[in-house]
This record gives C-alpha cells, sequence and structure tokens, in this order.
C-alpha cells in the first residue's frame, strides 16, 4: 500500500511538469509569468483572493504553496524529507494549483525551478498573509521569507499581508497587490531588493493612502504559557500579542496603524555599512589564535 501511495504521487508529480510544459507552449517568450505562494496554506483565503484578483491580468499564473498552514517558518528549507506535489482543484474541479508538503520557501524553489523550470516567474508574490507582518517580525515570517527566497532566485517579488480583523476581507488587499504589482512589471526591483506590503484591514473608504516607509525595529509580544499534562509534566504554548504599539512616526508600524497601506523595500543582504570601519578598529584580524 506504501508502495503504491508513493508511485501515485510521483505519477501526480510527472503529469504536473508536463503539463505546465503543453500548457505554456504558446507565446512563451513574451508571456508575463507570476508565481503565488503564501505561508498559511494553499486552501487559505487570501491566496484564493490573490489567485482570483492576478488572474483577471493578461498573464500566466501558477499557484504552489504549502499543504499545511507554515506560519512562522521566515525562509527555512527543507532537505532531510522528500518533496510531495500534488493538485488542487475548486469544487467545479477546475485546476487552482499545486500543494507541497514543505515551507514557503520551500514552495517557491519547487515552483520557480521545477514547476516553471523551462519558463522561469517574472513576479513572485507571496500572500495575502491573514496578518500583518510589520517591523523585526517581517524577520519571522514564511510569507516575507518566501519573497526573499524568490529575490536569492533573482526573480522581483513582492510579500503582501492583511491586518488581522474579524472577518478577514481580502478584496481590497487584492486589488492593491495587482497595482503594485503592474508597477514592479513596468519599473523593476534592485537587485537583493523584494517589497513587503501591508494592508490594514478597514473599509476601502477609510483606507488614508499607500506610503513608502521604511521598517521599524518593533516585534510586539511573544509570550509563553506554561501547562501540565496528564502526568503532571510541564510544557509551553508560545503565543504573540498584537497591540497598536509607539512606533517612529513615518516608519511602516505608525504608518500601518494611522490607517496606511505601507510599502517596504528590504533587503538580502544584512551587512551594517556604517559598522564596518568602527569594527575594523578592533584590530580582530591582527590578534593571535589563543
Amino acid at each position: 500500500m506504501v508502495r503504491k501511495a508513493v508511485w501515485l504521487v510521483l505519477l501526480s508529480c510527472s503529469a504536473v511538469i508536463l503539463s505546465w510544459r503543453v500548457a505554456g507552449a504558446a507565446d512563451e517568450t513574451t508571456k508575463f509569468r507570476i508565481l503565488l505562494t503564501n505561508d498559511d496554506g494553499i486552501r487559505a483565503e487570501g491566496l484564493i483572493a490573490l489567485a482570483k484578483e492576478m488572474r483577471t491580468l493578461d498573464a500566466e499564473v501558477v499557484v504552489v504553496a504549502p499543504a499545511e498552514d507554515q506560519s512562522g517558518m521566515s525562509h527555512a528549507l527543507t532537505y532531510h524529507d522528500p518533496f510531495r506535489v500534488e493538485e488542487v482543484r475548486s469544487e467545479k474541479g477546475e485546476l487552482f494549483g499545486y500543494s507541497v508538503n514543505g515551507t514557503p520557501a520551500d514552495s517557491v524553489l519547487l515552483g520557480a525551478k521545477v514547476m516553471m523550470a523551462e519558463h522561469p516567474p517574472n513576479l513572485v508574490i507571496s500572500g495575502i498573509n491573514r496578518g500583518e507582518n510589520l517591523g523585526a517580525v517581517s524577520h519571522l515570517s514564511g510569507t516575507v521569507g518566501a519573497a526573499m527566497e524568490a529575490t536569492t532566485l533573482g526573480i522581483p517579488a513582492i510579500a503582501v499581508s492583511l491586518g488581522r480583523a474579524q472577518p478577514m476581507d481580502y478584496a481590497y488587499a487584492a486589488k492593491v497587490t495587482k497595482t503594485i504589482a503592474l508597477a514592479v512589471r513596468e519599473h523593476g526591483l534592485p537587485k537583493g531588493t523584494c517589497l513587503n506590503v501591508n494592508v490594514p484591514s478597514l473599509p476601502e473608504n477609510q483606507i488614508k493612502g499607500l506610503v513608502v516607509v521604511p521598517q521599524s525595529d518593533w516585534r510586539g509580544e511573544i509570550r509563553h504559557e506554561k501547562r501540565a499534562d496528564l502526568f503532571n509534566r510541564p510544557y509551553f504554548w508560545r503565543g504573540f500579542t498584537v497591540t497598536a504599539p509607539e512606533a517612529p512616526p513615518d516608519t511602516d508600524v505608525a504608518a500601518f496603524y494611522s490607517g496606511h497601506v505601507t510599502v517596504t523595500p528590504i533587503k538580502l543582504d544584512w551587512t551594517d555599512q556604517a559598522e564596518l570601519p568602527e569594527l575594523k578598529k578592533w584590530g580582530l584580524a591582527e590578534r593571535k589564535k589563543e
């Protein structure tokens, strides 16, 4: 039974790759190609809304996303387990995309290097995430990690998140994402840079506009709750408390909580250029090994 299950999965993978080569046969050199992913899982409402909006463009849109929720995975990659790629269809039987039993960054790699290997994507969009990814929280985000993985491949990328609310309405965030995607298509992005976009969960008529702002160092409060199992052995749940924080003006956090859509360019290169000269004065290179 196990062998049969694996064989069926492998067959489906081969069919997936072949189907994309055949489906993309026409006008491959000029077609704009977009790869969509997320960290909330392939059936997440935000990804469905994003795919619906992006498919109104004259572009080839391919969805490759984690099979399950992978929030908080940052830029993690899987090395010790095999990947299973499966078709995901709508209730009407229409092909929506492909699920991957891995992280958001895994999904980008498989999407760009396997599913779209013959004709790679021109743009990767990760989202729409359930909950904002502002400040230093973006370092933890699988949504942002997926966009960063695309950046390592030299592909322009956008990470998009919608502020927490009940209920979540992704329609406006999807429209904003399409506008930004078209701008990226027109202007491009510098090598090693992607965009982190955060949309307040407000009615469209209450959005004050879109601003391009730097990232703050806010991370919110990470807490741990101690409990005991039936054998009185301790275990811990980790939680994240989100409150409207105080933040320097003209940063992503301040702008977001004042009702603006925020766009922040972030880089792969974490080098603190200003600190390099000072660090060289420490004489570390000249010190003898003890």
